[in-house]
């Protein structure tokens, strides 16, 4: 039978929940218990979470039959294993026995160093695990420095970094463009990505390091979200037109996925390995629960947006 590494079954909700069983029970859970706690784990494995309304009720009888002392050993185990959200825990492994060049030692000394001060200043908020709703990009890049929280992040609107999002140049304009190119030619759908070597190559010269950075880190405080993305594409697609006497209302759908990793975070700026150059540290080096694994993050945004009916109604006489 293969063998199980301690990072491998700390990953697998079910295997988890068996070893809960044998510390939090200490063999004294009757015959009814044991039963009902063969049927949470079978729901958990299915589900893959333990807040699942299926699961969540297999569990509420099982600690039904527990002693008041069973109960708190086993709320205790349940929060060292799983997140808010129901999800399984994920432990980082750290460098995971890779071997380091100096270079690539050097970067993730240098972004740990940076995640932990700011970690400091934030009295630990940084570390905490968050929602995709509060989460900002701040506990993002200290969560992608150390291989913490959740792999995969969905936001939408309502969200902290999908509020962001919204905001960021490329964004905002690009949809500001869409609405007069759809009053004008009816076109619903625009492209409105980022993409850095295009906005720092200044025909055959790319931008010098300090300039780079200084514009990377130009909206750091004032938008982290747009800092911690770099380039990115993104769709927009106007869903919905409502006009009235006075002001039009355009209902448009912003998607995005991201995939925040170490190649687009240790590279040289431009003027030394470009864009397309290669990176210290490719993606998931120290592997999916290692330092600097990659996070796939999702935008799935609807806004709505206002103008003045008369720009309609003026566009229309020229047609």
């Amino acid at each position: 039978m293969k063998s199980i590494s301690s990072v491998e079954a700390h990953n697998k909700p079910h295997l988890q929940m068996q070893r809960l069983a044998v510390h939090g029970s200490q063999n004294i859970y009757d015959k009814g218990a044991e039963m009902l706690y063969k049927k949470l784990q079978e729901s958990l494995e299915k589900t893959g979470n333990i807040n699942h309304p299926e699961t969540r009720e297999i569990e509420k009888k099982f600690m039904q039959t527990l002693s008041i002392d069973q109960i708190q050993r086993y709320n205790k185990l349940r929060s060292q294993i799983y997140l808010p959200d129901g999800s399984t825990k994920k432990r980082s492994c750290g460098t995971c026995g890779r071997k380091e060049s100096d270079d690539q030692k050097a970067y993730r000394m240098k972004y740990q160093e940076i995640a932990e001060t700011a970690n400091a200043v934030s009295g630990g908020g940084l570390s905490r695990e968050k929602s995709d709703k509060d989460v900002d990009a701040y506990s993002l890049f200290y969560q992608w420095v150390f291989g913490t929280g959740k792999a995969v992040r969905n936001f939408d609107e309502n969200s902290k970094m999908g509020k962001q999002f919204l905001q960021i140049e490329e964004i905002y304009y690009g949809t500001e463009k869409l609405i007069a190119n759809y009053i004008e030619t009816g076109t619903r759908f625009s492209d409105v990505s980022r993409n850095n070597p295009k906005k720092f190559n200044t025909g055959n010269q790319w931008l010098d390091d300090k300039t780079y950075m200084a514009d990377a880190l130009s909206n750091i405080v004032s938008n982290p979200t747009s800092t911690f993305h770099g380039s990115f594409i993104a769709k927009a697609k106007i869903v919905k037109v409502d006009h009235g006497n006075f002001l039009d209302t355009y209902t448009v759908n912003i998607t995005c996925t991201d995939y925040m990793g170490a190649t687009s975070g240790t590279r040289n700026p431009p003027v030394k390995g470009k864009y397309s150059g290669q990176s210290t540290i490719p993606n998931n080096y120290y592997g999916p629960n290692g330092y600097m694994r990659t996070i796939q993050v999702n935008y799935n945004l609807t806004t709505k947006i206002h103008k003045a009916a008369i720009s309609r109604q003026v566009s229309n006489l020229f047609r």
